[in-house]
């Protein structure tokens, strides 16, 4: 099955990883400190495989629970971290960053609500929740498009609008600014459209393949049924791709939130201000 596969090559990645960091820092020379270096991990990787075959099914689901439970906790530690440090003063932060708070200070939450961050938390939940919005509004019929429809030069801007992704963001900073300037576009009108620009490369393509494998009988019982193309999309795609619309609107929204040279660069006021 799909989980235990995921749990034996994360074995051998953790194993291969201590025998390569063990090898590298015992007092080889450097040659035979880099063969084994490379080759240890590798035979491990290989004998984990080997013996993973034989484990009973038991015993192998139950280090593949361990697996994730290590995971699991390796990728909540920072979490943890965070949430303890907001109970610490600032010299114990600094002082003892992974120890327990000496003084649990409550009075951090409230500073930091009178210091405005209520007000910055509603800005970039407004801000996410319109450039998820628009982007989905926007990236859903050009996916229907490029996926079902027949278009002369389709794959030609098909392949423009994908071509956005190797663009870095932060490559179009400075001509950003100086148009948001030109039209004296500030706070939130020059953070929507960016993000709503730079969300639409990767959203076009994952609905676009996810609408390209859908059978073509639904597409040719809705016009059965006197649809056109835009009652087709909204009542009978969709509905149907709401993982693909879950998954596209999360990474849209997971990049917004923690975007922040965009909006330290267009953001003028600080009633506008957003969290990060």
């Amino acid at each position: 099955s799909l989980p235990e596969r995921v749990a034996r090559w994360l074995w051998r990645v953790l194993g291969g990883l201590a025998v390569g960091v063990l090898f590298w820092r015992l007092p080889f020379p450097r040659a035979v400190g880099v063969l084994l270096g490379v080759a240890g991990p590798v035979a491990l990787a290989l004998l984990v495989g080997h013996l993973w075959e034989r484990l009973p099914r038991r015993l192998g689901r139950t280090l593949g629970d361990l697996g994730f439970a290590l995971l699991a906790v390796l990728t909540l530690l920072p979490v943890v971290w965070a949430a303890l440090g907001s109970f610490k003063s600032l010299n114990d932060l600094m002082l003892q960053p992974w120890a327990l708070p000496r003084q649990w200070l409550w009075a951090n939450y409230a500073a930091a609500w009178q210091g405005g961050i209520g007000r910055y938390l509603l800005n970039s939940v407004v801000v996410t929740i319109l450039s998820v919005g628009l982007a989905l509004a926007c990236s859903a019929p050009a996916a229907y498009v490029f996926a079902r429809l027949r278009v002369r030069g389709g794959m030609v801007l098909f392949g423009l609008i994908v071509g956005g992704i190797l663009l870095p963001v932060h490559a179009s900073l400075i001509p950003l600014f100086i148009q948001s300037n030109r039209l004296h576009l500030v706070n939130w009108p020059a953070l929507i459209g960016p993000y709503v620009a730079f969300g639409l490369p990767l959203m076009v393509l994952m609905l676009r393949a996810y609408f390209a494998g859908l059978p073509q009988e639904l597409i040719d019982a809705a016009e059965v049924d006197g649809c056109g193309h835009l009652r087709t999309l909204w009542h009978v795609l969709l509905p149907v791709a709401r993982p693909a619309v879950a998954t596209v609107c999360i990474f849209q929204a997971s990049w917004v939130w923690n975007e922040l040279p965009l909006a330290l660069v267009l953001v003028k006021d600080k009633l506008w201000q957003i969290l990060p």
